[in-house]
């Protein structure tokens, strides 16, 4: 989760001072590359699939989940990305990522009545 929100650099630091593992952010960029790969290809064959008349599976939820409150956002945001990969040569370009957020709202008590 760290290396999705910060940048590898600092989620390297984050980890150690967390977990007290030391891991360089290269192998965390590799992690991440690797696990994006492997989405990209599940991605495209169930792409793929759905093209083909297959429907995805519908996973079942437990009733206590059904009748939680389903949340949509969406937003865009400004991404700073490098003109030559893995190198900071260049100057920065900025683009825009478009993001969302689908989630069931449980209730939490905090206090005792």
């Amino acid at each position: 989760m760290l290396a999705i929100f910060v940048p590898f650099g600092i989620t390297s630091k984050l980890l150690k001072q967390l977990t007290g593992i030391k891991v360089c952010s290269q192998t965390i960029g590799n992690w991440v590359a690797s696990k994006g790969r492997l989405t990209r290809e599940q991605t495209q064959k169930e792409i793929a699939a759905f093209e083909q008349g297959d429907n995805p599976i519908v996973e079942s939820l437990s009733s206590d989940v059904e009748k939680m409150a389903l949340a949509l956002a969406a937003d865009g945001v400004m991404v700073p990305f490098r003109p030559e990969e893995k190198t900071p040569s260049g100057a920065t370009q900025w683009r825009e990522v478009k993001v969302g957020v689908i989630a069931r709202l449980g209730a939490y008590f905090t206090r005792r009545a």
